[in-house]
């Protein structure tokens, strides 16, 4: 399903009226959950700012400044509404949420490879021709995704073909960041179980690869992921 700039335009002025408290939104369909978990996510957000004493600004939106470099990504699990982004950059004008994920073609589907997991298939809704193009042949690659409320498949923004070094790094550096929000680190056990994840997805990782194990997440960031992801 893609929305047309008149039906965009007024999806945007429905989440405007929702942000200034004027309305509750009674849509049917995928549009009517979404609107309605906006609704309900921005007051709970709200709650949780509170504890960090932040307020919305007069625009009604949340400093940057205040959260700092922050990244939300379940692997591919319905996201919350608060997670979606007006974007005008990647294909047509749009309000969606952005992943990169390391995936494999599987028989010409592709599979995104988690850490831990078994791979999931990707349910590829759209794809531009110059992407198609840079992937024809490829087993691997790092594909920028992106969905919006109302579709159920995937389009795929961009893409660069990727070596299994790089596919045990990403993943490596993702099972850092969920111990970076509860609080723990990555042990040998972990990378021992991911590297064997990857045997099994039919991947020969290399021995050494190299993860961001960088952390940056501010207390009020953490927070605000911990709480979209139902953790606290």
């Amino acid at each position: 399903m893609r929305l047309t700039p008149s039906d965009l335009a007024r999806v945007l002025t429905i989440l405007e009226k929702i942000d200034l408290g004027k309305i509750q939104p009674r849509f049917p369909d995928r549009i009517g959950r979404y609107l309605r978990q906006y609704r309900t996510g921005r007051q709970q957000l709200d709650k949780v700012l509170a504890r960090h004493a932040l307020e919305r600004r007069a625009d009604a939106a949340i400093s940057g400044h205040a959260l700092q470099p922050i990244e939300v990504h379940p692997v591919l699990g319905p996201p919350h509404a608060l997670e979606y982004v007006l974007d005008f950059r990647m294909g047509p004008p749009g309000i969606k949420y952005f992943r990169c994920v390391c995936a494999l073609n599987d028989d010409k589907e592709w599979r995104v490879l988690p850490g831990l997991t078994e791979p999931r298939r990707l349910e590829v809704a759209d794809a531009p021709p110059e992407v198609r193009r840079s992937l024809k042949g490829a087993e691997l690659a790092s594909l920028l995704i992106y969905r919006e409320p109302w579709s159920s498949g995937w389009t795929i923004a961009d893409a660069a073909i990727i070596g299994a070094n790089d596919v045990l790094a990403h993943a490596i550096t993702w099972a850092d960041f969920q111990r970076e929000l509860d609080g723990s680190e990555v042990d040998g056990t972990i990378v021992a179980g991911i590297r064997q994840s990857l045997r099994l997805s039919g991947l020969r990782p290399p021995e050494f690869a190299e993860p961001n194990l960088t952390r940056s997440l501010s207390p009020v960031a953490r927070d605000v992921i911990r709480w979209l992801r139902g953790m606290g």
